[in-house]
C-alpha cells in the first residue's frame, strides 16, 4: 500500500529510508545522544531507539541555536537521521538542517504527519517538490501481514518476534514462552 503526502516545500536532497515516528516534540540538543546515536531523554517516546539513517517524524521542533549545532555535529560523526518531518518546524531547526545537509519538510496537507506515517514504513522524501511517498512495510496490497520484525520484549527485554498488522502488535516472548499482545 502506497500513498503520496503533500507538504510545504522543504530543504535538502531527496532521500529514502525507514520511518521512526513519535507523537512527541523534538529537540536535537536534549532528546538525542550525539555520541551513541540514540534517543537519550528517558521521558521521550523514542527513548533508547537509534535515529541513525532514519526518517524522523514529529509534531514540532523545540529548542534554540544549540539544536542547529547538534544536527551539524551528528552529521559530521556519521550518525544523523536522513530526514526530519514535522507538523510544524521552527526556523532555528530549519537552519540547522540546512547547515547539516539534512532533508526537512513540514505542514502536511493531509493532516497530522505522526498519524499518517507509522514507524517502520518506508518513506521517500522529496523536499523540493513538497511531497513524501509512504509505503507500508507491514501490509501487502490485500491488507494482510507481510513482514516479521524483531523488537525488544517489554516484559523481559529479550529479542521477541514481532508481527505488525492493522495497528496490532503481537509478540511472542522467547524466555517466558508467552504471547503478548497490545495495540500500537
Amino acid at each position: 500500500m502506497e500513498r503520496t503526502l503533500k507538504c510545504h516545500s522543504g530543504i535538502g536532497e531527496a532521500v529514502e529510508g525507514e520511518a521512526l515516528v513519535a507523537d512527541d516534540n523534538f529537540s536535537a540538543r536534549y532528546d538525542l545522544d550525539r555520541i551513541t546515536g540514540v534517543f537519550s531523554r528517558p521521558s521521550h517516546a523514542l527513548a533508547g531507539q537509534s535515529y541513525k539513517d532514519k526518517i524522523l517524524v514529529f509534531n514540532t521542533a523545540k529548542g534554540g541555536v544549540a539544536s542547529a549545532w547538534m544536527l551539524h555535529e551528528m552529521r559530521s560523526r556519521g550518525i544523523a537521521p536522513k530526514a526530519i518531518l514535522f507538523n510544524a518546524a521552527n526556523t532555528i531547526l530549519v537552519e540547522g538542517a540546512a547547515l547539516a545537509g539534512l532533508a526537512m519538510c513540514d505542514r502536511f496537507e493531509d493532516g497530522d504527519v505522526t498519524k499518517l506515517i507509522k514507524t517502520g514504513d518506508l518513506v521517500s522524501v522529496d523536499p523540493q517538490a513538497g511531497r513524501c511517498r509512504e509505503t507500508s512495510r507491514f501490509l501487502n496490497r490485500s491488507g494482510r501481514l507481510s513482514c516479521i520484525g524483531v523488537r525488544k520484549c517489554w516484559t523481559c527485554w529479550c529479542g521477541a518476534a514481532m508481527q505488525m498488522a492493522a495497528g496490532i502488535t503481537r509478540m511472542a516472548c522467547r524466555r517466558r514462552k508467552a504471547r503478548l499482545c497490545s495495540t500500537s
